[in-house]
């Protein structure tokens, strides 16, 4: 079962097409883990995924593939100031 579905507009670049754009989530892992996947409905567009899992309160992990179908990932540290 899905967490979270959305349908946003979506206009790309001046060759792309524009038409609506779907995302959907789920948190796995006792909600550690936060698996996002959105595609246009053309498709000769990529789809995006995206999965964040957190380490800790202030840490997570995420790793990326995006439209264009470049894999990357990065760690997060957030801080707060009171």
């Amino acid at each position: 079962m899905v967490d979270r579905i959305q349908v946003d507009p979506f206009t790309g670049g001046a060759k792309s097409s524009s038409g609506p754009r779907l995302t959907a989530e789920k948190r796995l892992l006792e909600d550690r883990l936060l698996v996002t996947y959105s595609a246009t409905l053309d498709p000769s567009q990529e789809q995006l995924i995206r999965m964040i899992y957190e380490l800790g309160k202030n840490v997570s992990l995420v790793g990326e593939r995006d439209q264009d179908g470049q894999m990357g990932g990065d760690v997060r540290f957030r801080f707060e100031f009171r």
